[in-house]
């Protein structure tokens, strides 16, 4: 907000005058972009708000928005029918020489009409566009375009802020048209502090007239793994479950809350996530329950799916694109949150593990040491034979067993 603020102020020059938030489903982008509308009308400015759509209409209905922000009368040039000029000196509606414009012109149009306005009548103008992961490529490369040529080159008012999944870097950001937007500045909305959390309950909590004690704070704070969303949804149930909140929210009260706050994220949020990834994408994330820890080895993942970590490094990105993982530290991973992996062990029972091996809990190194112990009691056993007996992939044996031959020569013990 404060980086918003600072570039309405500066202007066009300003590196965060065109804009992107970046997080997971909700990590709030889209209460940030409302409350960025917000200032920029108590400041003056118009303001053009926009959910991407995939469809190819959704480049009609962004020049249509931006079009009504500021024009009644030129939202016909929506329609595709325009009057032109002499060789694109002006544009007349009264003309009778009317053909088709192409969408670059009509999309140019009507964000320098938005500009010239704002100019004249306001302060400058700000358009936000939400879901922008889920937008139409040419819709966007068409915009790009026009916001580039408007704002960056001839320096008029326009400000952009865009939010969507970080996955868009790996697909409407990959574009070789959106040279503009891969440009721009960007913000990650990462995971809030437990501190932040404390404070993003209580205060509305007081504010509201309620209070809550210490015990129950600190259950409803640590249940929210620092998701936004879950700070709404918590904050939301134990404030429905509590019988007086002026008498105190009590830690009964936030264990129902955390009840019902798990049941909606996982409708609202588990499941359109899960419903958008590849069978494989699935897969690892079903191995990552297996584990009770709440960071989980890489290699622990590629020996229960037994594929290499190379192999599955693609996965671990796109996952972690699509806000559902990140990495705490080298080599390991976590869910964003820590509900999920509970949800994906019920799936597992519901309809059978995706692959075989994912419900086994152990760790590698309990693997490895029943390797060791088997190659040191048949040490002509093949590395196929070793890996039947212990439950583990045949190239994963091999790995050890050369480890531990190495160590051997050396004189380190294993």
């Amino acid at each position: 907000m404060r980086r918003c603020q600072a570039a309405m102020t500066a202007g066009p020059d300003h590196p965060d005058h065109s804009m992107l938030l970046k997080g997971p489903r909700g990590s709030g982008k889209t209460v940030l972009l409302a409350a960025m509308r917000d200032v920029a009308e108590q400041n003056g400015l118009l303001t053009v708000r926009v959910t991407a759509k995939p469809e190819p209409t959704f480049v009609d209905a962004l020049i249509e928005q931006i079009t009504s922000a500021y024009d009644t009368e030129s939202r016909r040039m929506s329609s595709a029918q325009v009057s032109v000029l002499g060789s694109g000196a002006g544009v007349s509606f009264q003309t009778p020489e009317v053909r088709e414009l192409s969408v670059h012109t009509r999309m140019l149009a009507a964000v320098e009409g938005l500009a010239d306005h704002a100019r004249r009548k306001a302060r400058g103008a700000l358009i936000t566009i939400d879901e922008f992961h889920n937008a139409n490529i040419a819709a966007l490369r068409d915009f790009a375009h026009a916001l580039q040529d408007i704002a960056k080159i001839d320096g008029k008012p326009v400000m952009f802020v865009g939010a969507g999944l970080p996955s868009m870097e790996e697909t409407a950001l990959a574009d070789p048209g959106m040279t503009f937007f891969q440009r721009i500045a960007r913000t990650q909305l990462d995971p809030l502090s437990l501190e932040e959390s404390v404070e993003a309950l209580q205060a509305p909590i007081n504010a509201a007239g309620g209070t809550i004690d210490d015990d129950a704070l600190a259950t409803a704070a640590a249940a929210t793994s620092g998701y936004p969303f879950m700070v709404q949804l918590v904050g939301y149930h134990s404030w429905e479950h509590c019988s007086g909140p002026s008498n105190g929210i009590t830690s009964g009260d936030v264990q129902a809350a955390v009840d019902a706050a798990i049941t909606d994220m996982e409708a609202q949020v588990f499941t359109p996530v899960v419903r958008d990834l590849s069978d494989t994408d699935r897969m690892v994330l079903e191995a990552m329950s297996a584990f009770d820890t709440p960071d989980v080895q890489i290699a622990d993942v590629s020996r229960v799916m037994g594929k290499t970590s190379n192999y599955l490094s693609v996965y671990f990105q796109r996952l972690s694109e699509a806000g559902v993982i990140h990495r705490p530290s080298r080599g390991r991973l976590r869910y964003v949150h820590a509900t999920m992996r509970d949800w994906f062990r019920r799936q597992s029972i519901e309809r059978g593990p995706m692959s075989e091996g994912v419900s086994s809990p152990e760790t590698t190194t309990n693997v490895k040491e029943r390797i060791i112990a088997a190659s040191n009691a048949d040490p002509n056993a093949t590395h196929v034979a070793i890996a039947s007996r212990v439950g583990a992939n045949p190239d994963y044996v091999g790995r050890v067993r050369r480890a531990l031959r190495a160590s051997l020569e050396s004189g380190v013990g294993e």
